[in-house]
C-alpha cells in the first residue's frame, strides 16, 4: 500500500504514452492536490484519489516555487500511506517539469494519476 504516481502525454487523439511513475513523493502530490481542490472547488478533495489531473505550465511553476522555497524546509505534504520525499524524487521531478514543457509545447497534454 502507499502512494503511486503516474504521469501520462496524450496526444491530440486522447492516446495516451506513459510518462514517469513515483512512488511516495508525497510533496509532489501534495502540490498538484492543492492545485486540482483550487480548480474543484464543488468536489470533495478526496475525489483526487484515481483522477486524471491535467498538468498545465501553471502547475510547473507551483512545483518549481515550491522547489526553490520550501522543498528544504519544515513545509511538507503528508497523507496516510504517502511516504516521504527524498533528493532523489526532485532530482527526477526536475527532469519530469522539462518534460512536462516539451510535450505542452509539442501541442500535447499531460495527465497525472495519483492512486493510495
Amino acid at each position: 500500500m502507499g502512494l503511486d504516481m503516474d504521469f501520462y502525454k496524450v496526444n491530440v487523439n486522447g492516446e495516451k504514452e506513459h510518462l514517469r511513475y513515483f512512488r511516495k513523493h508525497s510533496d509532489l502530490n501534495g502540490i498538484l492536490q492543492e492545485c486540482w481542490v483550487e480548480k474543484n472547488l464543488d468536489k470533495d478533495p478526496n475525489e483526487f484519489n484515481c483522477s486524471e489531473f491535467e498538468v498545465t505550465l501553471d502547475e510547473v511553476e507551483r512545483i518549481k516555487n515550491f522547489m526553490e522555497t520550501s522543498r528544504n524546509s519544515n513545509k511538507h505534504y503528508v497523507g496516510f500511506f504517502w511516504g516521504q520525499s527524498t533528493e532523489e524524487d526532485w532530482e527526477e521531478t526536475e527532469i519530469l517539469l522539462e518534460e512536462i514543457v516539451e510535450t505542452i509545447n509539442n501541442g500535447q497534454k499531460v495527465v497525472y494519476v495519483p492512486w493510495w
